[in-house]
């Protein structure tokens, strides 16, 4: 559950995140329906032309965010389609296995245990998320989810 503290870095990092020079290849949004969550849109550099809304969101600033590709129209998070393939994500399963992700983290208990897989203690944990992701569709994007 959210504390005020968490509010308060979120907060912090949501101005500060926008700021980014990586901004301006974004859309972002906050969520209305979660205190700790956003909508991001992102392109990969190899295919400018396609973009794809990420929901992310956190239950505490400390934990890694649960990460899901939604329909930029209705924000439904069940199509495939709406996800694009790169390294970690599986679009059919309409989750992302990577350390950053809750959804990774519950995939594999075992990755708290290694320093290479823990979620890292983050003073910016939108940055950090975003960051990761905008890399990940940059380095390993493999078209989108038929």
């Amino acid at each position: 559950m959210a504390t005020a503290f968490d509010d308060a870095l979120f907060e912090d990092d949501w101005e500060s995140v926008r700021r980014l020079p990586e901004a301006d290849r974004w859309i972002l949004e906050r969520d209305g329906s979660v205190p700790l969550g956003i909508f991001a849109t992102l392109s990969p550099r190899v295919a400018p032309q396609e973009s794809f809304t990420a929901r992310l969101r956190w239950t505490e600033m400390g934990r890694p965010p649960s990460l899901k590709f939604v329909d930029p129209s209705t924000r439904s998070d069940t199509l495939p389609r709406a996800w694009p393939r790169f390294f970690g994500a599986r679009p059919s399963n309409l989750d992302a296995c990577l350390p950053w992700t809750q959804e990774g983290q519950t995939l594999h208990p075992e990755w708290e245990r290694s320093a290479s897989t823990r979620y890292p203690a983050v003073d910016v944990p939108i940055q950090f998320a975003l960051l990761h992701l905008q890399t990940a569709l940059d380095n390993t994007y493999a078209g989108r989810e038929a």
